[in-house]
């Protein structure tokens, strides 16, 4: 026993070291983990600390619903953590919990297997050393996922319902759609096998409960996935960031420490790591079969296009159509390496004097070619840069689109954190999120269809015209800050109104007809008021609450640029208000004339619903643990009667 502590304390050593930064205050700062989820985080963070569950994110393509987004991760449980520890030293744990969490999940896989202690640890320090898995820490919502699918796939093997269950369901609620359909033909590949049909209908009950405890998330995101972005197509195409050329020779040789674009940062495994999976691959062994079947589908999917599988799930599998980074599902390939090597080492090690130095080279050839995907940066890189001034100064907000950019940003020199820092802050300001100011719009899945029609697939039309009506009062380029002029305030009244059908609407949108401010684009049918005033109104936000406060002279139209989402509704008092779509994108609310407080509010749809779900499948979850701890001790040999004494000279 105190040589399986050692081994894996070793690999635990060697990812403490690699995240040192975490424990000295620092912050992971690669790419997306400061443009979204640093700040991203950071927002749930003071609003729970503050009293209140973030629903929406008021930041970015003019607003979108946040609980239903499942990059967000809002139901998993470290997000405890935020409500119960400062934001630093909560996202330091959030960050880092996936390593040992990973390593121990692999390392009980490899048991159940049949290998020897040494080799499951062997094979989770490659899972949670590898390329991927230390590439997917910059995407929290996805370290999180494959941190869970060990545990998946454990259960799967072992057919114990009570590690599947609340294992899929930690990889459900962490949110990566990606790994959850990997990890589900994953479990029934390695399941899959002569056994009674009732042990098959546990299993299956087991993912059904996962589904359930899930529901909470699963059920918003699906609601609101049709007004989504996503619904109707994708940023990229399917190909973007596949496994090419480059990421499979990087599977064995070490790659250029930046690397090019791609959303693997490392595929490294190493030529030892992969020597040994060949060996372990060519051994009997238990779900020798489903194993090296996993690893050819995961393997197919991430080349994207290059063989016809992607397409072929894209086609028959509901929702694929709407991921558009095959790399990721490299994860199971990745896991079934790991477990073979371990297989495979414990063939050609075995004597035990040999498992230190194997389990010892593995890990350290793994964290010294991949440490550099975990690098940390201190407080200072977080000082708000001169482009946070300058916006500041021209009275930019912090909601909504309050600016525009084109998006453009050079490739820093190779490792230079203060060059990355400088990029991060000029030419791609949605970075300056970290400071309080929005981040990239675009990568967020959850911006609505209809922002996705008018700002990212015409982006030349938005920067030249429409963002300015809709709240952008600068554009930021490679040339600096530029002000837009006729900029519209972010809710003002306006006495005109155009009654169109929604395509008529958004065609109009596009025109020079358009008279922005002086009149509305409503979609229906009813008489038309010709452009007329536009006045500007008052906003507060509190929450998830935004409250306008406008005086209208005559019966007009209160505009307000956030975007319209299913669960938005006005009020005022007391009194419910319908909430038209206004210019396509945003919402809009008839008044009479008089001074007016109107009150928007957001309720994500099937929220509620869903925490019942996942309520109820937990209460059923425990009064069924407690039963079988009850049955076990009612079913346990009970001692029998002590025999009498006797004394010293017998009866």
């Amino acid at each position: 026993m105190k040589k399986i502590r050692l081994h894996l304390l070793f690999v635990f050593g060697a990812q403490l070291v690699l995240c040192r930064g975490l424990f000295f205050g620092e912050l992971p700062y690669r790419r997306d983990l400061s443009r979204l989820f640093v700040p991203l985080k950071h927002y749930l963070s003071t609003a729970l600390h503050d009293g209140w569950f973030p629903q929406w994110w008021p930041f970015d393509g003019l607003g979108m619903p946040l609980a239903s987004q499942p990059l967000a991760s809002l139901f998993h449980p470290t997000t405890v953590l935020f409500a119960l520890l400062p934001f630093g030293a909560a996202f330091a744990l959030q960050f880092f919990l996936p390593l040992p969490f990973a390593l121990f999940g692999t390392y009980r896989l490899g048991r159940a297997l049949g290998l020897r202690a040494w080799a499951a640890a062997l094979a989770g320090a490659v899972y949670s050393l590898s390329g991927y898995f230390l590439s997917m820490t910059e995407f929290t919502f996805s370290s999180l996922a494959a941190a869970a699918l060990p545990f998946v796939a454990w259960g799967a093997v072992s057919r114990r319902a009570g590690v599947l269950g609340p294992s899929m369901a930690l990889l459900l609620l962490a949110g990566d759609p990606v790994l959850v359909y990997l990890a589900l033909g994953t479990a029934l590949a390695l399941a899959w096998r002569r056994a009674p049909a009732r042990s098959h209908l546990v299993l299956v009950a087991a993912l059904a409960w996962a589904a359930c405890v899930a529901a909470i998330q699963w059920l918003p995101t699906g609601l609101l996935y049709f007004e989504s972005s996503r619904s109707v197509g994708t940023v990229h195409g399917s190909t973007f960031w596949a496994m090419g050329t480059e990421q499979l020779l990087g599977l064995f040789l070490p790659r250029d420490r930046e690397g090019p674009g791609h959303l693997l940062g490392s595929t490294y495994l190493g030529v030892l790591t992969l020597a040994l999976a060949v060996v372990g691959g060519a051994l009997r062994g238990r779900s020798r079969a489903g194993l090296l079947v996993v690893a050819a589908v995961s393997f197919g999917l991430s080349v994207g296009e290059l063989v016809p599988l992607w397409k072929t799930f894209a086609t028959l599998v509901p929702g694929w159509s709407a991921f558009r980074f095959p790399a990721k599902a490299i994860a199971p390939f990745v896991l079934v390496v790991a477990v073979l090597a371990g297989r495979g080492a414990e063939r050609l090690f075995r004597r035990r004097k040999w498992a230190p130095l194997i389990v010892g080279v593995v890990t350290l050839e793994l964290a010294l070619v991949n440490g550099f995907l975990l690098q940390t940066a201190p407080a200072s890189l977080r000082d708000p840069p001169l482009l946070v001034a300058t916006l500041r100064a021209k009275g930019v907000g912090l909601e909504g689109a309050t600016y525009a950019y084109r998006w453009a940003p050079p490739t820093p020199p190779k490792g230079r954190l203060e060059d990355d820092g400088r990029q991060l802050a000029t030419l791609a300001p949605s970075s300056g999120a970290v400071h309080g100011l929005p981040s990239i719009n675009a990568y967020v899945p959850g911006y609505s269809a209809e922002y996705g029609e008018l700002a990212v697939r015409e982006q030349w039309t938005w920067l030249g015209k429409l963002s300015g009506v809709f709240g952008a009062n600068v554009l930021i380029d490679a040339e600096g800050v530029t002000d837009l002029a006729d900029a519209l305030p972010r809710a003002y009244l306006t006495t005109g109104v155009k009654w169109l059908s929604r395509p008529l609407a958004l065609a109009y949108l596009r025109t020079s007809g358009l008279q922005a401010g002086r009149e509305v684009v409503l979609e229906g049918d009813s008489p038309e008021r010709p452009p007329g005033t536009m006045t500007p109104a008052v906003v507060h936000r509190r929450g998830d609450t935004v409250e306008v406060s406008a005086v209208a002279e005559s019966a007009s139209v209160l505009v307000l640029n956030e975007a319209l989402f299913s669960g938005v509704r006005a009020f005022e008092g007391e009194r419910e208000l319908p909430v038209l779509r206004a210019n396509h994108v945003v919402r809009g609310v008839l008044l009479e004339p008089g001074a007016h407080t109107i009150r928007f509010t957001f309720e994500t749809p099937g929220l509620r619903l869903g925490a019942i779900v996942t309520a109820l499948a937990l209460a059923l979850g425990a009064a069924l643990a407690f039963r079988r701890r009850i049955r076990r001790r009612c079913s346990a040999p009970h001692p029998g009667p002590l025999p009498a004494a006797q004394g010293e000279g017998g009866s």
